[in-house]
């Protein structure tokens, strides 16, 4: 499979995404049955954001065109242990993984293991190629390289398992904000999004605020109104 093929396929599945079909409409209510924190409203705006951002054919020949994709290599197994603190949080590291020509090897979080089952499987509906090149596991091995994200005690873990192998291994993260005063409404009202959007959850969602002493906070309630 070329990567002209990869490109294809996973184009075709940012359209399907944006189709919204019955199906995926199910599986996003049987996921938020399953994790009362992926509400519908979550659900779909991580969607939007993949399909929009990532997925659409322009995008991913502009991105792939900083890499040399076309040169043939024997394909590395690459396991990815998903976390589950917002939806599908996981997919840019299976997009890489995939886009590369290489093999995905995946664990899933239980707090998120509808999804991807459901999204891979429509990707290789449109491409029967990536059959071979993709598991869902509920125990990694036999693979090459690691990617795992969990929290810091779960990174130890992490270390303690898979530090033989080459690896990516992330930890808790935070995200602080600079407000100087001169923000504008609009501004405000997107600074809100970065606090409450996934409820705080996801490791961009901004948690500490950092302003001048004489700041008026009374502002603040132009973006909180904004959102809710």
């Amino acid at each position: 499979m070329n990567i002209e093929q990869r490109i294809s396929a996973f184009a075709h599945l940012g359209d399907y995404i944006t189709s919204n079909p019955i199906a995926l409409q199910e599986i996003t209510h049987k996921s938020y049955l399953h994790n009362s924190w992926f509400t519908p409203e979550s659900i779909s705006q991580s969607l939007k954001n993949i399909a929009i951002q990532f997925l659409s054919k322009e995008k991913l020949e502009h991105w792939i065109s900083k890499y040399d994709l076309k040169q043939k290599h024997e394909p590395k197994t690459i396991a990815i242990v998903a976390a589950g603190n917002i939806p599908m949080v996981a997919f840019h590291d299976i997009l890489c993984v995939l886009i590369s020509g290489n093999k995905l090897q995946i664990k899933l979080s239980d707090k998120d293991k509808f999804f991807f089952s459901f999204l891979l499987e429509r990707l290789i509906e449109f491409e029967p190629n990536f059959q071979s090149l993709i598991s869902i596991q509920h125990r990694l091995g036999n693979f090459d390289a690691i990617i795992a994200t969990g929290s810091n005690s779960s990174a130890q873990h992490f270390e303690f398992y898979f530090g033989k192998y080459k690896n990516i291994i992330r930890r808790n993260r935070n995200s602080i904000a600079v407000l100087n005063g001169s923000e504008n409404t609009e501004e405000l009202q997107q600074f809100g999004h970065d606090i409450f959007d996934y409820f705080g959850l996801g490791c961009r969602n901004v948690s500490k605020i950092l302003i001048p002493n004489d700041f008026d906070l009374l502002i603040c309630e132009e973006f909180i109104g904004g959102i809710y």
